[in-house]
């Protein structure tokens, strides 16, 4: 998933979409989350198969680790944890492609990332951070500013029109070449 061993860290916010397979501590977000590991406002809508009972849709093993208000879409795992305890709700495809979803991932954090999906992919999706624009405007402006490193003005750009340059055969090496385990080639 996102994280193969999650410790004593904070994850929070994001999600899987993808197929995750393995032999063993098989998560959708995480495979093992322990040590006071905290794992929140998640969800998996990948399928999830490992080789043992340490397999779940959100999270393979939690050992004295926080699981909470995570999500997971139904049939992609038989758990939504698969050792341990913690919160890892199923929901349906219309429930995860509802306005509801994106409040409940939000729940809990101070500002929330999350916006609904839209074409293709209806599930909750991450939105891109706002610029700081006010921060950078302050700094260019501050009595400091000739102390730190300025960017370089942009020049305009080009209003003529580029052709573009045909790509060309690759020149064919001049010294044999080694190949891992074949030997040499000319």
């Amino acid at each position: 998933g996102i994280a193969g061993y999650n410790y004593a860290a904070k994850i929070r916010d994001c999600y899987n979409a993808a197929k995750i397979t393995g032999s063993a501590n098989i998560g959708g977000i995480v495979g093992v989350n322990r040590d006071s590991a905290t794992l929140s406002g998640s969800y998996n809508a990948g399928t999830v198969a490992g080789g043992d009972s340490n397999t779940g849709a959100v999270a393979g093993v939690n050992m004295d680790g926080t699981i909470t208000n995570t999500y997971y879409l139904a049939d992609t795992a038989a758990y939504g944890i698969g050792t341990g305890e913690g919160t890892a709700t199923v929901k349906s495809s219309a429930e995860m492609s509802s306005g509801q979803m994106v409040a409940d991932l939000a729940a809990g954090g101070e500002t929330s990332p999350w916006t609904a999906g839209s074409g293709f992919y209806t599930y909750p999706m991450l939105s891109a951070p706002a610029r700081a624009e006010a921060a950078d405007e302050t700094a260019a402006s501050s009595p400091d500013s000739s102390s730190s490193q300025a960017e370089p003005p942009q020049a305009p750009p080009s209003q003529a029109a580029v052709e573009p340059t045909p790509p060309t055969a690759p020149t064919p090496p001049t010294q044999p070449q080694v190949i891992e385990g074949s030997g040499t080639a000319a």
